[in-house]
């Protein structure tokens, strides 16, 4: 059988996900979508479907996404949007997709077209069973397909009432009120890498969550970087 290196292996787990260069930076997925849900089966039993193996559950549906932000190692987050249902061909035992990742491998030497759910890899031992789909992190190649580590979001809490004046240097932040270059002393910055997010908008010197709450100094306003 074709032999791949690991850096092949896990250049390729990384980038079928949009992770491109950095795939050994362990990112971590915010949340849990659905892909990596621990509730979803270890393993399913794929089927001969006229000329391809079908392999996914009810819900994946060929054209479908999921979306997944992934925390960079620098703390900025990445958003992506990932196939539900990935279309693999395996070759000479080799399980590939249209990008050339590896996803598996199987006892068939002739061109074997495959669906798969994101998040599972295929396996067959020999031809004496059927091919079948591997949750990440489970299964004979659980160690080339590592589970994803997951972080929780970051929660972005009111933290009281921030109001600045459009025609003077003055803000009032919890029943006090100070100049613009003072509330850095008083108050927290928003724990945000960009100006606006899902659940969060930034302008001038506050941010502010989806219910319009003071959750933090914007960052990046201009005022607050001398």
């Amino acid at each position: 059988m074709k032999s791949l290196t690991k850096f092949a292996l896990m250049t390729g787990y990384f980038l079928l996900l949009g992770i491109v260069g950095q795939a050994f930076a362990q990112p971590m997925v915010v949340g849990t979508p659905s892909f990596i849900d621990p509730q979803n089966p270890e393993f399913y039993v794929c089927q001969r479907v006229n000329m391809y193996y079908d392999c996914t559950p009810e819900a994946y549906e060929l054209g479908d996404f999921i979306p997944v932000t992934f925390r960079m190692e620098d703390g900025s987050e990445q958003k992506v949007r990932v196939p539900a249902v990935v279309k693999v061909t395996c070759l000479n035992g080799l399980c590939l997709d249209e990008g050339d990742n590896y996803h598996g491998e199987i006892d068939y030497l002739e061109e074997t077209p495959m669906h798969i759910p994101q998040g599972y890899y295929v396996y067959q031992p020999n031809r004496q069973v059927k091919p079948s789909v591997w949750r990440w992190g489970h299964g004979p190649l659980g160690g080339q397909f590592p589970a994803l580590q997951t972080v929780d979001p970051i929660e972005h809490k009111s933290l009281g009432d921030l109001w600045c004046s459009l025609q003077e240097d003055v803000c009032a932040y919890q029943g006090e009120e100070y100049t613009r270059a003072q509330l850095p002393e008083v108050a927290p910055f928003a724990d945000v890498n960009s100006e606006s997010g899902d659940d969060f908008m930034c302008q001038f010197e506050s941010c502010y969550n989806d219910d319009g709450e003071f959750i933090g100094l914007n960052p990046f306003y201009v005022d607050y970087q001398h």
